[in-house]
């Protein structure tokens, strides 16, 4: 669980543009020994595409701005096999879903909504 921080959201025309934080928070937040910062939520964009209708494992390709081709690659299969996957088309094996998960450096849970 992530302790509370006291952050300072600047808008421009009533739009985010920048966050302050107090600077031991800063410090914190960027001595993490993990640069994934999704490895144990599902982020918001993920989760409204899901809801949208898109697979999850398109929605976190997405999110992370991969290639299906990137992906594939990673996780050591076709660009076509995973095409299929990802628009849901052929259901996966555990197996290959482990693959997947692993080559967009999500948690296998992540996949599974």
């Amino acid at each position: 669980m992530r302790e509370h921080i006291d952050e300072q959201i600047i808008k421009h025309n009533g739009v985010p543009v920048f966050v302050v934080v107090p600077f031991d928070a800063y410090q914190a937040l960027k001595n993490q020994k993990n640069p994934n910062w999704w490895a144990d939520e599902t982020p918001h964009e993920v989760v409204g595409s899901v809801i949208k209708g898109v697979s999850p494992i398109k929605a976190w390709r997405l999110f992370l701005k991969f290639t299906q081709k990137q992906v594939a690659l990673k996780a050591g299969m076709q660009q076509s096999a995973y095409a299929r996957i990802e628009n849901n088309t052929k259901l996966p094996k555990t197996s290959t879903l482990e693959k997947i998960a692993r080559g967009l450096g999500v948690s296998l849970g992540q996949l599974e909504f």
